[in-house]
């Protein structure tokens, strides 16, 4: 299988996950390898979507940027 049809599932993997803003996180993939893409407020979130993606997919690449001055926009 190729590792663009795991796209759609991680992206819903991440949005169901309570710890992370999903909408901040872009999920491509470049070869065999999920790149997530973002800037996110917290070292936790950070983690968290790591966590999240790699469960799913053998290979993640960590392109997210922590900002702890980045404001979290109300739901």
């Amino acid at each position: 299988m190729a590792i663009s049809e795991d796209l759609p599932e991680t992206r819903e993997l991440l949005e169901d996950t309570s710890e992370v803003d999903a909408s901040r996180i872009s999920v491509e993939a470049e070869g065999d390898v999920v790149v997530l893409l973002a800037t996110v407020a917290t070292a936790n979130q950070a983690d968290s979507a790591m966590t999240v993606a790699v469960a799913h997919v053998p290979s993640v690449e960590n392109q997210l940027d922590v900002d702890e001055g980045l404001r979290e926009e109300p739901r």
